[in-house]
């Protein structure tokens, strides 16, 4: 039986996502070998069936690869948490780190192993809005642009983070990749205005922009990616000098 590349991927139907899943289908390097296995979490929506509509067809051009599209809204961080089908809403904090438990459970049960992580799902806010985040210290309000962009990918992949470390200490194994697409515009973000941008107890800076914002949670996406990087690095050491050399690797 034909072994494939599980590829696990957020918002590819559009944009650079869709552009970086249509370069690998295509080009197939040889650091990321076909025949793939392509999980494609996003939203509901026609633009997201014409995009996976694409890529399907040039899945179908090499018949050993699949594409398996899976509804996901990363704005309802409950939904994602709590949610016992294949969608998931990245704004529902708590939906969303259950479809990741569920995909990690998923994962496991059929024995698979995760070669890849993109996440490229973002959005540009029309305006400000919030959505609910529940966690120990309990219910709260959280800026939708930075649960989206940031957040949202965060609690997907928590649940995930021990088989990607599992997979990196296995011998013969490409080490596991996490690939965060950023933007060029977190270089126009300002840190000084972060707190007046995301913190809903305050009104926010004077003359928001959409731009501003998404410019923002992409500064705080790097930060993030950086802090988790340290953190991998950091529990792949404790593992000791017996252990296989770790190769995870890192894409700002």
């Amino acid at each position: 039986m034909t072994k494939h590349t599980l590829i696990v991927a957020t918002g590819g139907h559009s944009g650079l996502g869709f552009q970086t899943l249509h370069q690998l289908l295509q080009r197939a390097p040889t650091s990321l070998p076909p025949p793939y296995h392509l999980i494609l979490f996003g939203r509901a929506s026609s633009a997201s069936s014409t995009g996976v509509d694409r890529l399907s067809s040039l899945c179908s051009a090499d018949t050993a690869s699949k594409l398996e599209y899976r509804s996901l809204d990363l704005d309802d961080l409950a939904a994602t948490r709590s949610a016992g089908t294949l969608s998931l809403d990245l704004d529902d904090l708590a939906a969303t780190r259950s479809a990741g438990t569920l995909l990690a459970d998923e994962v496991k049960a059929k024995n698979w192993s995760i070669s890849t992580l993109f996440f490229n799902a973002a959005i540009w806010p029309a305006k400000r809005e919030s959505v609910k985040s529940h966690d120990d210290e309990g219910e709260r309000e959280v800026d939708k642009c930075l649960a989206v962009n940031h957040i949202a990918h965060l609690l997907f992949l928590q649940p995930l983070l021990p088989l990607l470390l599992e997979r990196a200490y296995t011998p013969d194994n490409r080490a596991p990749r996490i690939v965060f697409t950023n933007s060029s515009l977190h270089r126009r973000a300002d840190p000084s205005t972060l707190e007046s941008l995301f913190d809903l107890t305050k009104s926010g800076p004077e003359g928001w922009t959409g731009r501003a914002c998404y410019s923002a949670s992409k500064f705080i996406q790097i930060l993030g990616a950086r802090k988790l990087a340290e953190r991998l690095e950091e529990q792949l050491t404790l593992r000791g000098s017996d252990a296989v050399a770790p190769e995870l690797e890192r894409h700002f």
